[in-house]
């Protein structure tokens, strides 16, 4: 199920960036503003994924099974996965064209802050207990 998921998630990536294309802010506050809130709504969207437990991404997915496995923290190990994922991608650029593209300090900044802000999320008991209407989940057993 990970495969059609990946491509549902691709699509909406390439419609956001398609909505979003006019949004060009060539002040670095607007721009750090813009990566914050990103990183908050992925945050939110990552934490949303694992309490579901349905169908994960495969980096999600990934994460959470290390996170089963070594009884690690969901957030810390993801911000552990994403960076080494970031580091990866800037060595190979280096290897492939000589020079570092595709990572820059944003890349760094979201890898760092997404697990971060799924981690929050996840310590807030009340949001989970709404979301997945644990009374309801109760009157099931």
């Amino acid at each position: 199920m990970q495969f059609p998921v990946s491509i549902l998630f691709g699509e909406f990536i390439d419609a956001g960036m398609y909505i979003l294309s006019a949004f060009q802010p060539d002040d670095m506050l607007i721009c750090l503003l813009s990566l914050l809130l990103g990183c908050l709504v992925l945050g939110f969207g990552v934490y949303l994924e694992v309490i579901a437990d349905v169908v994960m991404l495969p980096g999600e997915a990934f994460v959470k099974a290390v996170n089963i496995k070594f009884h690690t923290e969901f957030g810390s190990t993801k911000m552990c996965f994403d960076t080494t994922m970031s580091v990866i991608a800037g060595l190979l650029s280096f290897v492939f064209t000589h020079k570092l593209q595709g990572v820059g300090a944003g890349t760094i900044i979201a890898a760092l802050l997404v697990g971060y802000v799924a981690r929050q999320i996840a310590k807030i008991e009340s949001l989970k207990s709404v979301l997945l209407n644990e009374s309801y989940l109760n009157e099931l057993v």
